[in-house]
C-alpha cells in the first residue's frame, strides 16, 4: 500500500509487533522506530515529536485526535459513524488539517486505504 510513496516512515506506535516491522520491510520500505522515549505515557515528548512532522497517519485513537491537536496535517482511518463528533464526514472543525478515510462498519478496508494512498501521493507531489 505504501510503496511508491515517497516518504520517512516513523513509528509513533508503542508495542510495535514483529509482524507489523514485516509488513513494512515487505514492502521495501524503512521504518524509523523511536528508542529512548516512552510512546504510551510521554505525551509532552510524544507531541513535541509529531509537530515536527510533515504530517501523522494513523487510526482513530488518542495519537490521531494529538496530531490534530498538534497541526499536523493527520489521515486517519476510521469505522464509518463511528467518529459522531466530526463536523462533517471528512474533515473536522476541532482539526481542520485533519482529513478521514471511514469503511463501512462491516466492510474492507480496500477504499478507505485506496483514497488514503492517492491522498498521500498527491500530498507529496505537492511538496517537490
Amino acid at each position: 500500500m505504501l510503496s511508491g510513496i515517497e516518504a520517512t516512515f516513523i513509528s509513533l506506535q508503542y508495542g510495535l509487533s514483529d509482524e507489523e516491522r514485516e509488513a513494512f520491510r515487505s514492502e521495501g520500505l524503512e521504518l524509523i522506530e523511536l528508542y529512548g522515549i516512552d510512546l504510551k505515557d510521554d505525551q509532552a515528548s510524544l507531541a513535541h515529536i509529531i509537530s515536527q512532522l510533515d504530517s501523522v497517519v494513523s487510526v482513530s485513537t488518542a495519537m490521531s485526535e494529538l496530531a490534530g491537536a498538534c497541526g499536523v496535517p493527520v489521515l486517519t482511518l476510521a469505522i464509518e459513524n463511528i467518529r459522531w463528533f466530526m463536523a462533517e464526514k471528512h474533515v473536522s472543525g476541532f482539526y481542520p488539517k485533519s482529513r478521514m478515510y471511514y469503511k463501512k462498519m462491516f466492510g474492507t478496508w480496500d477504499e478507505a486505504l485506496s483514497r488514503l494512498r492517492s491522498d498521500l501521493i498527491a500530498e507529496d507531489c505537492e511538496r517537490l
